[in-house]
């Protein structure tokens, strides 16, 4: 939340639309910037200056084309992940940008990590999977 507020806060264009995600001292920033945006460099340096922080990894990815079908492919693979009865799916947040995956989260093995990843995969319009899923 912190980091979200800074990023609303911020005078740098672009950093109040990207998304935060935080497991265990590991923040994950995704989201659109484009090519000669300040945005996602303005976000790190926020993200690194908050207390906590161990780690800040980046998924940005230069337009979005379509929200709606990201949006779909989203809805697509949490019901992928929730049929899955090997999976506890609420563990794993999921977001989707011009069709890329990006999974973060935390589960019990590197199994279930492989599993989160091939369901995700599995899903029609999924163009590319990332995970930054770390294992207890």
């Amino acid at each position: 939340m912190q980091i979200k507020a800074a990023l609303v806060a911020s005078p740098v264009r672009g950093t109040s639309g990207i998304d935060v995600y935080c497991r265990q001292g590991v923040v994950v920033l995704v989201g659109v910037v484009p090519p000669d945006s300040q945005a996602g460099q303005a976000a790190v340096q926020i993200a690194r200056q908050t207390p906590g922080v161990k780690r800040v990894e980046t998924y940005f990815v230069p337009s979005r084309p379509s929200w709606e079908s990201d949006i779909g492919i989203k809805e697509q693979i949490r019901a992928t992940l929730i049929a899955d009865p090997a999976l506890v799916s609420g563990r794993v947040d999921i977001a989707v940008y011009a069709g890329h995956v990006v999974l973060i989260g935390v589960v019990d093995s590197r199994a279930n990590v492989q599993k989160f990843i091939s369901d995700a995969r599995s899903v029609p319009g999924v163009v590319s999977v990332t995970s930054y899923i770390q294992t207890v």
